[in-house]
């Protein structure tokens, strides 16, 4: 007998194939039109990808460009100040000295230029590093254009710089005088360390005084009363060294850092005017005048006096000795501080045969008060002084205006 439900069974047994059938067409299907739509996004990608580096193919070559010539205007401009800077030594071989300095200033100056050069190089490094990560950033473009313009500032920041560092670097009063014998009297700019970034302000005596002296005198002491006030020279050891008051107002003090800086490179002479409130001027010339280095304590070194004044106080006692102040006790006297004593900082020995830093006198003041004093050992007591003015030169300075004898004919 057949089985009744064996169409049924048939069909069941049918379904599966069937449905494997329609499944695997509609998978084919949605797989081809997949394949389509993965075919026309790799032709897209490849497109913006060719576009893309185009793009910053042309973006680096514009940098470079830039770059190179902002390299070339700065060196032909550094090359035109060192041309100049020759042609200057070749014409005026009395600042030759002056213009080897500002070549080494200059050496200095671009050793800071070598930095911009290496950011320059670091701009280039952040292009290529620009190209690689540009399909992940689309404004690498704007950053990279800041980038370049940064570079160019620091660039035109050097040249600026070079610019500012001038020619001229007068040691002291007499560089001016020789380059303008007809200056006034006054206050300048001098740079007694041949460092153009440690300028410094001082007074300049410039008029002659004397017949055989043609002036260009650095005032380093002055001492007066006047409109201006009095300044305390009871000062510290740091206050000496870098010098106080104001140079042509009243009363100041050039500092010892500076004396050693003029006096170390050349010889110098040293001028001292002196008033005594009751007989009048005077004068001490020396032909040697010498600080030594701050190691060294400062130390005086004198030769050769002179002058309408009967002793040679200064040398008597101070010569060689180190320099004192209140807060540095250098000198020779067991029981004391003789700048404590005399409120000033000196040269001081044990303690003073002369003293331009102490307290000014006054008409009324004693002849044995602690003042500023200048010792008379023949006259058996001391000038009291109201008034007192220390200034060098270079030795050799005033033989630059000595007529030299015609060759015989």
């Amino acid at each position: 007998m057949e089985d009744p439900l064996k169409p049924i069974w048939d069909k069941l047994d049918r379904i599966p194939e069937e449905l494997d059938r329609t499944l695997k067409g509609r998978f084919d299907q949605f797989f081809s039109q997949t394949q389509v739509e993965i075919d026309k996004l790799k032709a897209r990608m490849e497109s913006l990808e060719e576009r893309l580096n185009q793009t910053l193919a042309a973006l680096k070559h514009e940098i470079e460009g830039k770059i190179e010539r902002k390299l070339t205007s700065s060196e032909a401009r550094v090359r035109e100040d060192v041309s100049s800077l020759a042609q200057i030594a070749t014409n005026n071989t009395d600042i030759i000295s002056n213009v080897e300095n500002r070549i080494r200033n200059i050496s200095n100056a671009v050793s800071s230029f070598d930095d911009i050069i290496d950011d320059v190089t670091t701009c280039a490094a952040y292009v290529n590093k620009t190209h690689v990560e540009a399909e992940q950033n689309a404004n690498e473009t704007s950053q990279a254009e800041a980038l370049d313009n940064e570079s160019v500032q620091e660039l035109r920041s050097a040249i600026s710089q070079l610019r500012d560092i001038p020619v001229f670097l007068p040691r002291d009063c007499s560089d001016h005088h020789y380059h303008n014998k007809d200056a006034p009297s006054g206050v300048f700019t001098t740079y007694p360390t041949m460092d153009a970034k440690t300028p410094v302000a001082v007074y300049c005596e410039m008029t002659s005084t004397s017949d055989t002296d043609p002036g260009g005198w650095t005032v380093i002491l002055r001492r007066r009363n006047t409109s201006w006030g009095i300044v305390d020279f009871n000062r510290t050891w740091d206050e000496y060294r870098t010098g106080f008051g104001v140079p042509g107002e009243g009363e100041w003090w050039y500092g010892l850092t500076y004396l050693h800086a003029l006096t170390y490179r050349q010889p110098y002479q040293l001028k001292i005017f002196m008033h005594d409130i009751e007989h009048g001027y005077y004068e001490a010339d020396y032909d040697t005048f010498r600080v030594d280095s701050e190691g060294r304590g400062f130390a005086l070194i004198l030769r050769g006096f002179s002058g309408n004044v009967s002793t040679d106080a200064l040398h008597h006692e101070h010569q060689g000795r180190p320099f004192s102040t209140v807060d540095r006790d250098r000198d020779a006297w067991q029981d004391g501080n003789c700048a404590e004593e005399y409120m000033g900082g000196w040269w001081y020995s044990s303690c003073v045969y002369s003293t331009l830093t102490a307290p000014l006198a006054t008409p009324t003041t004693h002849r044995g008060e602690r003042v500023l004093r200048w010792v008379r050992l023949q006259a058996g007591q001391a000038l009291i002084l109201d008034d007192a003015t220390m200034m060098i030169r270079p030795s050799s300075y005033r033989y630059r205006f000595i007529p030299q004898p015609r060759d015989a004919e």
